[in-house]
């Protein structure tokens, strides 16, 4: 159990690490990237989830970025 919380903390500490490391430029396309996976479920609530031809462009182009 305490092995576990401990896991947990350190995991937590170094995700926050590699957040404040990361530049700018790679926070702004993650943003991008995870307001458009949003809009792209909230179009498509009630069945499964399709992606767009301009939806694979768009998400492409950001991890090119």
């Amino acid at each position: 159990m305490l092995l576990s919380l401990i896991y947990r903390l350190v995991r937590c500490l170094l995700g926050l690490l590699a957040v404040l490391a990361r530049s700018d430029l790679s926070k702004d396309a993650e943003l991008l990237v995870l307001r458009h996976e949003n809009q792209v479920l909230r179009r498509q609530l009630s069945g499964r989830l399709r992606w767009d031809h301009a939806d694979r462009l768009w998400l492409a182009a950001l991890s090119r970025w």
